[in-house]
């Protein structure tokens, strides 16, 4: 692997945990059982402690992540593109120099989609987090929510993308939740555990098509992998470890 910059290199480190902080056991485990779903939108204001919660998902998971921490240059996306690249790449040596963004140029952000998933199908059978933290960041970039929203779509099923940000992402990747199972869950986090529970009894989740539920800060929306109505009613399904001997990891439920 090519020696990163250090502007690449920053976005691509997770944050250390200050073990000196409040390990938010119940949050982390509530992320933990929700890995199996395709998207977590973590949303909440500034300091709320976003980024801190990541943070302590990252230190505390058996599960690889590869780490994103977006900047206004992502608007653009290839340059998006070339850090979730970077990221794949150092978490997965076996990725290294498969994705040639070069030859990709002028590429649909489609196209760069299925670039990426076929990629990560082809060569990462394990289950993994992709970690974009601060995506309200790219919201307003045309180009870089197609790419999402569209990788969203055909990404391989061992992938869960946790998505953190001051808005949830991508309002039309959120529009279509109305076409998916999806879930709402309450979260408490941030300052304290003072916090009194929002109800939002007739609005979905910043209009995200989520169904109406007790939502906090930070609060968690789910999306789910094209499950049934049947399979979803028992909660989300829990994956085989890593760490587990003699299986091949995968998905269960």
């Amino acid at each position: 692997m090519a020696k990163l910059d250090a502007v690449t290199r920053h976005a691509i480190t997770a944050p250390i945990f200050d073990k000196t902080k409040l390990h938010r056991e119940r949050l982390v485990d509530e992320i933990h059982a929700n890995i199996p779903r395709r998207l977590i939108a973590v949303a909440a204001p500034p300091g709320y402690g976003k980024t801190t919660l990541l943070a302590d998902f990252s230190e505390h998971t058996d599960f690889p992540v590869c780490w994103v921490r977006i900047s206004e240059s992502d608007r653009d996306v290839f340059r998006f593109a070339s850090i979730l690249n970077a990221s794949l790449s150092r978490r997965f040596r076996r990725l290294q120099n498969l994705i040639d963004l070069d030859k990709l140029s002028g590429s649909t952000p489609e196209a760069l989609a299925g670039v990426f998933s076929t990629t990560i199908d082809e060569n990462v059978s394990e289950p993994f987090v992709i970690l974009l933290d601060d995506v309200h960041l790219i919201n307003s970039s045309n180009e870089t929510t197609q790419f999402l929203d569209a990788f969203l779509e055909v990404m391989p099923d061992q992938v869960t993308v946790i998505a953190a940000g001051r808005e949830v992402l991508g309002a039309r990747g959120c529009r279509r939740e109305g076409r998916r199972q999806t879930g709402a869950a309450a979260a408490r986090a941030g300052r304290g555990d003072g916090l009194p529970l929002h109800r939002h009894a007739d609005a979905p989740l910043d209009g995200c098509g989520c169904p109406p539920a007790e939502l906090n800060y930070p609060r968690v929306a789910t999306r789910d992998r094209g499950r049934s109505p049947e399979e979803s009613q028992g909660g989300p399904s829990v994956p085989v470890r890593r760490s587990d001997p003699g299986r091949r990891p995968q998905w269960t439920g």
